[in-house]
């Protein structure tokens, strides 16, 4: 009776935690892994688009993420919020960003981001996009994210 009620209870967990979209993603051989991922909800004016995570690495080494693609558009791009002159820019990630080993990196509004550019369809609240991470060593990373809608944002369908 005590194994039943264990494997009921672990079941429980591992169908709470894909209920609400928190199942990290696992690369194989590097040891990197991606967290609470989601993409920005945009009206379907918005021909752009962002998405974020915490990508934290187990590995035993630092590692970039150089690089990202997907199917929802033409063209993914690691991106930073930067200040400049006063001035608040967004700007493409030249040599990637480090994950340092036994580290983790935050990609959030207003830092870090994956770029989304030239959506090729319309995203829509609670669809699930696939994102591809791409790192310096030449490993990748499917990951599973959910359209959101970002702080402070309503939109009419």
């Amino acid at each position: 009776m005590k194994k039943y009620a264990h494997i009921t209870l672990s079941a429980l967990l591992v169908a709470g935690l894909l209920a609400v979209g928190s199942t990290p993603a696992f690369a194989g051989k590097m040891g990197v892994m991606a967290m609470d991922a989601w993409v920005r909800a945009v009206p379907s004016t918005n021909k752009n688009s962002a998405a974020y995570m915490m990508l934290k690495n187990n590995g035993s080494k630092d590692i970039k993420l150089v690089g990202a693609s997907t199917s929802v558009a033409e063209v993914a791009e690691v991106h930073e919020v930067v200040k400049s002159d006063g001035m608040m820019e967004m700007r493409q990630v030249k040599g990637g960003i480090n994950i340092p080993n036994g580290g983790s990196v935050m990609l959030k509004q207003g830092g870090y981001h994956i770029m989304l550019i030239n959506l090729t369809q319309k995203l829509m609240k609670d669809q699930v996009v696939t994102l591809e991470l791409k790192f310096d060593d030449g490993s990748t990373l499917s990951v599973k994210a959910p359209v959101k809608m970002g702080k402070g944002m309503t939109m009419k369908h």
